[in-house]
């Protein structure tokens, strides 16, 4: 019996990274029940409001669309059979992979990283007499930048095997945008949502084309 998929393997996972994703997600699970249950950080602060939602439904479709431009560039641009169209090939496995654990993944990752991190990040610094468009940008700069960290080491494979780092920042950036511009967490809840599946729907419209 495989103790991981083939499914799973065959993207690089292995015991050590399945083991670090598990420890990340019970921590983010951890720190937003207790957030919760003790009220650290006011829910319209955490974008939990119903005032924004039709702007944070909207945002939250609308948002990753870049990255289906993106990628709908790059797959006209692959030669076919290059190494690189390969390693994107091989991405888009993994594309296919988290568009079906999204729906889990995402309301955790973006409660932890947008409601949590990146809302406390923009009042901290807020606090300290910035202006709310200078702390916003640097909270969502800071912000991203320990998110991509976080994914460094045994997490690293989390993103899929050889996937640019400016392209994952980039996915994150714009789902925070989202959350800032809308100050609703379905923001970035459905833009992490979707981005799988805006990504194959790319990659498929370039390579057609």
């Amino acid at each position: 019996m495989r103790l991981i998929p083939k499914r799973v393997s065959e993207l690089g996972m292995k015991r050590i990274n399945i083991a670090a994703g598990a420890v990340y997600f019970s921590f983010m699970i951890t720190s937003i029940v207790v957030t919760l249950y003790f009220g650290l950080i006011p829910l319209t602060q955490m974008g939990i409001r119903a005032d924004t939602l039709p702007m944070g439904i909207v945002a939250g479709v609308i948002c990753q669309i870049p990255i289906l431009i993106l990628v709908y560039i790059t797959a006209r641009s692959l030669e076919p059979g290059s190494d690189q169209e390969k390693t994107y090939s091989k991405l888009m496995k993994h594309a296919r992979m988290h568009a079906t654990y999204a729906v889990f993944d995402a309301p955790v990752a973006e409660s932890f990283w947008s409601g949590i991190v990146l809302s406390s990040l923009v009042a901290l610094l807020a606090s300290l007499g910035l202006g709310v468009l200078v702390a916003s940008v640097l909270g969502l700069i800071i912000g991203t930048a320990i998110h991509i960290i976080s994914h460094l080491g045994p997490l690293r494979p989390l993103f899929g095997e050889g996937a640019p780092l400016f392209q994952t920042y980039f996915v994150m950036l714009l789902n925070r945008i989202a959350f800032l511009a809308t100050n609703n967490l379905l923001a970035p809840i459905l833009g992490h949502f979707l981005f799988a599946s805006y990504v194959l729907i790319g990659w498929r419209l370039g390579k057609k084309s």
